[in-house]
């Protein structure tokens, strides 16, 4: 599968309270089934879409991101967006 995974984001960078959303397409036959996400490689998200949208763009939302395309044939290539939030600091 070769796949593609991009963020509407100009530099994959935003200001706090922003919006973004990440964009996973693959090309293969069959097409994927279903799309996983990551976060700092934990699994944030699985769907048909390939998409993953953040409305209100917070600190600890900084990181890579992973997209994982998987059809009936088992998973395909894994591609990777660093995604940095500049802005006010958050305390934990």
């Amino acid at each position: 599968m070769n796949t593609s995974f991009t963020s509407c984001a100009s530099n994959n960078a935003a200001w706090v309270n922003d919006g973004v959303v990440f964009s996973c397409s693959s090309v293969s036959s069959p097409s994927p089934a279903t799309y996983v996400i990551y976060h700092n490689g934990k699994i944030i998200r699985k769907n048909k879409s390939g998409y993953h949208k953040i409305c209100n763009v917070k600190p600890r939302h900084s990181g890579t991101y992973t997209c994982e395309p998987r059809n009936t044939f088992g998973v395909g290539e894994r591609r990777s967006v660093t995604f940095t939030v500049y802005g006010e600091f958050e305390y934990s």
